[in-house]
């Protein structure tokens, strides 16, 4: 069975009934994203210091997704982290980091994760990293040395909810909780 086709039966049995509508991708938060350049995709190649820089929290809690198209977890997550961050709307920053270059090749590394992230309506920025997977884990201070890994930060910085692993719906009812807790009354997802 065709890669393609075990994604999509994951998805099908992980998804609601209801395809997902397609939305054209939200344009990246440049208050956020040092250095990003923009253009019509949302895929760029990042140095540790840039993927740190972006994570910085701002004005909103940040998510970030470490993520790969080489990652079987990464892929399957993906549609529940998009209707997460659909329910979420716009009161959290979110942001994807691709590892694709620790196990991908790098002259397909952003096309790859254009593709994937486009085939699974993912509408936020991916930061690919172009370093070393030491470095990474090292200057984010990460943990752990695996994805998929998901995280949401607070406004000053504090983690409000971390998961290694593959999102099952239970971690995102978790993840929709924690950002609720994170955010002023009145802005709170539904």
């Amino acid at each position: 069975m065709s890669r393609f086709r075990i994604r999509e039966r994951l998805r099908g049995a992980l998804a609601p009934a209801a395809p997902p509508q397609r939305r054209p991708p939200a344009p990246p938060d440049v208050r956020t994203l040092a250095g990003w350049t923009g253009g019509s995709s949302l895929v760029k190649w990042a140095s540790v210091d840039e993927v740190r820089a972006a994570l910085t929290p701002n004005d909103r809690p940040v998510l970030v997704n470490h993520w790969a198209t080489w990652c079987h977890g990464c892929v399957v997550e993906l549609p529940l982290l998009v209707d997460a961050v659909r329910a979420l709307g716009d009161q959290v920053v979110v942001i994807g980091v691709g590892w694709e270059l620790f196990a991908g090749s790098r002259s397909t590394a952003l096309d790859d994760l254009a593709r994937v992230a486009a085939d699974l309506g993912v509408t936020w920025p991916t930061l690919a990293v172009d370093g070393d997977a030491d470095d990474l884990i090292g200057g984010l201070g990460l943990t752990d040395s695996v994805i998929p890994q998901t995280t949401l930060f607070s406004v000053r910085g504090e983690r409000g909810f971390q998961h290694v692993g593959a999102l099952e719906p239970a971690d995102v009812e978790r993840l929709l909780a924690a950002s609720r807790a994170l955010l002023p009354p009145a802005s709170a997802p539904r």
